[in-house]
This record gives structure tokens, C-alpha cells and sequence, in this order.
């Protein structure tokens, strides 16, 4: 009986500890989401050096990319100057070759690239939730790890069974909580700071073969390189081909900023490792900085969410038919917009078929001429006068009336004439969808 009391006891004693367990996990949880809902409205101006390595190659390759962030939480603007190439980490003179801009303004999707004169535009949400964790090298800080597509937070509360560690480990001198979760996305484990905010001050997560990165899994297998035309630079190692059998994301050196009275972070270090089939790591190491950050600003003085895109631009439709004459952003819009020596072309052709159809219908026939002097009775039709009572000149008149077949206010039209208007506007019609064709041809070339 002892024996079943003492058994009770302990079942009873670890169910209060998975509860607490639990209970304390949805707690920490709560307060990182808090200080995450606290930073949503913001503006962010980054720095981003990455070095590329690769152990199929003898030297490291290093990159520089610049952003400026608007977001309120649901409506997103990014510019960003791209990744350039740059000599080594402490180079920061580089060319200006553009930038990229991609704004969701709760109701249209833009993604510009400047260099290549082309703006895509979609209806769909989708894009700016699949353009952010990617794109955005400073959505580590906001909790997007590689490959997640979603937040640290919501997987953790997605997971069954999360973890949390029975002792805090010390970070940067201050004990933080240890999360652990294992789910479709990995293993995640993330380091919990309850000086700066709750927010994560250090973070690991692995990627095996089946676990998703960017919704498809770890070992799909790379496309075929040539068929899309693409080539690595010579002196450089291959494209890769073989599959990713594990990725490695870790984060550390995390800074945080006191923002009016909200602790940000506003600094890190952070690597990305892939190890294919075939033994070959490729990794990439970060360090991203916050140059500026304001929170709350005034969109309306910064003009976010608004489109800066050059007049001119060839605007792609992403979910929607694209017309045969090309769509072009112009003051602000999206139109038709067809070159001008095409438009002179087009209405000279027009000109010169309304001319001759104009010319036809005023030059008459000698009948005609001589019924349209006669008189006419109230049904518009011509009568004869009559002399000496000869009704030869009514019966003449008569016979010759089919030679006008309409009056319509005075003017008349010739079955002929419409016939050639007709002929004119289909040629037309013709020559404006094949200037249409060959620009559109041309640009798909360019």
C-alpha cells in the first residue's frame, strides 16, 4: 500500500513539474512577443558584410549590402542597394549599381529592380511574406531565421513538446533562459535575455536532410545549371549540384539599444553553414548593424509605402495576363506606353485612310449632282418639275435614286467608302498589336 502512495506521489509530482514547465515556456514566450509587437512600427536604416567561404575554393569572397526599412507591422517598404562585391571587410567604396525597392501596402505587391528597368506587381500578400525572411538580411534581429519563412516565436508555439531548460546559461554575463523545440523546420534553440526586453541574445538552429528550408526540404536537388543559362565566373569553384545533407544556422553577439524605453536590438554576428552529399561546406558569415533606427515614425512625412520607380519602367503583371503592348509605370501609374515615332506612324496611316475616304465622299457623280439640285419632297427624295406636262424627267429621276444609298443629315455615304473605313481601321488595328509584338519582343530580349 506504502509502495502505491509513494507511486502516486511521484506521477502527481512530475505532472505539476510538466505543467509548470509548460506554463513558464508559454510565459517566456509572451513577454519576447510583447517586446516584438512593441518594435513593429519602425524605421531602419542597416549595414550588412557578409564573406562567403567555400573549402572547394583557396580565398574568401566578401560583399556589402546597404537597406532602409519602413514597416507598421502589416504594410512593408524596402529599398535595399543590393550585394556588391568588395575587396575585404574593411572596404566601403564601392559603385552605386542600383537598388531594388519592395512595398506591400495592404493591397498591391511591388518588387522594383532598378538596373534591370522592371517592376513586378501582384494582388497577393504572399509575396511580402516569402520577399521578407528572405530578402531582408535584418530579419535575423526580427526573429526570421533561414529558411523558416515564419517566426522563431510562432514555431515554438506551433511545437508540441517545447523545452525548456532546468538552468540558465550565462550570456554575455546574464543568465538566460534555454528554449528548445524540434520541429519539420529543425532544431531550434534559442537563448532568452530578461534584462534586454526577453528578447533572444544568442540562437542555433539544424536543418537535416528532410527538415524545411524556404518550403521545400533540405536535399532537393539543384536544377540544371546550363539549362538556365547560368555560370559561375572563371577562377571560381563550380556551382553546386550535389544535395544539402544538414544546415547550420547560429547567432551570437547580440547588442540591444534602450529606444524609448523599449530594448532593440541593433546588432550581430550570425553564420550560415550548408554541408552537401558530396562533403563540400559552403558558409557565409554576417555581421549586420543598425546604422539609424527611429521607432514609430511618420510614414506620411517619409512618403513609405509609396512606389519610387522611374517613368519608363516595363511593368511585369506576377498574377495577372500580360498584354501583348507592353504595360510601362508612368507619373505614378501603370499604362500603355508606346513609343512616339510608333504612335506618329500609327496616326499618320490613320490620316492618310480618313483622308481618302473624305476625299471619295466629296467628289460626286454628275447624277448625283443633278439630284441633289433638284427639289425634294418631305421624305427627303427628289421630285422633278414638271414642264408642259412631260413627266419623262420625274420617271428619269426615279430610276436613278439607288445611286444615293443613305442621307443622314445631309451627308452622303457612299456603300463604298464604308467599306474602305472598315478595310483602314483593320489595318490599323493591324499595325498597332504588330508594333505591339515587336516591342514586346524586344523587351523580352533585353
Amino acid at each position: 500500500m506504502k509502495y502505491h502512495v509513494n507511486l502516486v506521489a511521484l506521477g502527481v509530482l512530475c505532472l505539476s513539474s510538466i505543467c509548470y514547465s509548460e506554463q513558464t515556456i508559454n510565459e517566456l514566450l509572451a513577454r519576447y512577443d510583447q517586446t516584438q509587437n512593441s518594435l513593429q512600427a519602425k524605421y531602419v536604416k542597416s549595414e550588412t558584410l557578409r564573406e562567403d567561404r567555400d573549402s572547394w575554393a583557396r580565398t574568401s569572397d566578401w560583399f556589402i549590402n546597404r537597406s532602409e526599412l519602413y514597416t507598421d507591422g502589416s504594410r512593408f517598404d524596402l529599398s535595399m542597394k543590393n550585394w556588391i562585391s568588395i575587396r575585404d571587410k574593411d572596404d566601403r567604396e564601392f559603385p552605386d549599381f542600383g537598388h531594388t525597392q519592395a512595398i506591400w501596402d495592404n493591397n498591391t505587391w511591388y518588387e522594383y529592380k532598378e538596373k534591370a528597368n522592371k517592376v513586378y506587381i501582384s494582388k497577393k500578400k504572399e509575396n511580402k511574406d516569402t520577399y521578407f525572411p528572405i530578402g531582408y538580411p535584418g530579419a535575423r534581429l526580427d526573429g526570421f531565421f533561414p529558411g523558416d519563412l515564419k517566426t522563431v516565436s510562432s514555431i515554438f508555439h506551433e511545437c508540441d513538446r517545447p523545452v525548456l531548460y532546468d538552468e540558465k546559461e550565462y550570456i554575455n554575463g546574464i543568465p538566460c533562459y534555454v528554449l528548445e523545440a524540434t520541429t519539420p523546420y529543425g532544431k531550434h534553440k534559442i537563448w532568452l535575455d530578461p534584462e534586454h526586453g526577453y528578447n533572444i541574445c544568442q540562437a542555433e538552429v539544424i536543418k537535416t536532410k528532410d527538415n524545411m528550408f524556404n518550403g521545400e526540404p533540405v536535399s532537393k536537388p539543384y536544377p540544371d545549371w546550363s539549362k538556365l543559362g547560368i555560370k559561375q565566373p572563371e577562377g571560381k569553384p563550380p556551382l553546386p549540384t550535389s544535395p544539402g545533407v544538414e544546415i547550420l544556422f547560429t547567432m551570437r553577439n547580440v547588442k540591444f539599444q534602450d529606444i524609448n524605453g523599449i530594448w532593440t536590438p541593433i546588432s550581430a554576428d550570425w553564420e550560415e553553414k550548408i554541408t552537401h552529399e558530396n562533403g563540400r561546406i559552403r558558409t557565409q558569415l554576417f555581421n549586420h548593424k543598425r546604422i539609424d533606427i527611429e521607432l514609430s515614425p511618420d510614414f506620411d512625412a517619409a512618403q513609405a509605402f509609396v512606389p519610387n520607380i522611374r517613368n519608363g519602367t516595363r511593368v511585369i503583371l506576377i498574377d495577372g495576363e500580360n498584354p501583348i503592348i507592353p504595360l510601362h509605370w508612368i507619373d505614378g501609374r501603370v499604362e500603355h506606353n508606346i513609343d512616339k515615332l510608333v504612335l506618329e506612324s500609327v496616326d499618320a496611316t490613320i490620316d492618310e485612310i480618313l483622308g481618302e475616304n473624305l476625299k471619295e465622299n466629296n467628289v460626286q457623280s454628275p447624277e448625283v449632282e443633278q439630284v441633289s439640285s433638284a427639289k425634294t419632297d418631305r421624305t427627303g427624295l427628289p421630285i422633278a418639275e414638271q414642264q408642259n406636262g412631260d413627266t419623262k424627267a420625274q420617271t428619269d429621276i426615279s430610276t436613278k435614286q439607288p445611286i444615293v444609298s443613305e442621307i443622314y443629315d445631309g451627308t452622303r455615304i457612299h456603300p463604298g467608302s464604308v467599306v474602305l473605313l472598315i478595310l483602314g481601321c483593320g489595318i490599323a488595328l493591324g499595325l498597332f498589336v504588330w508594333f505591339g509584338f515587336r516591342i514586346t519582343r524586344k523587351g523580352n530580349n533585353a
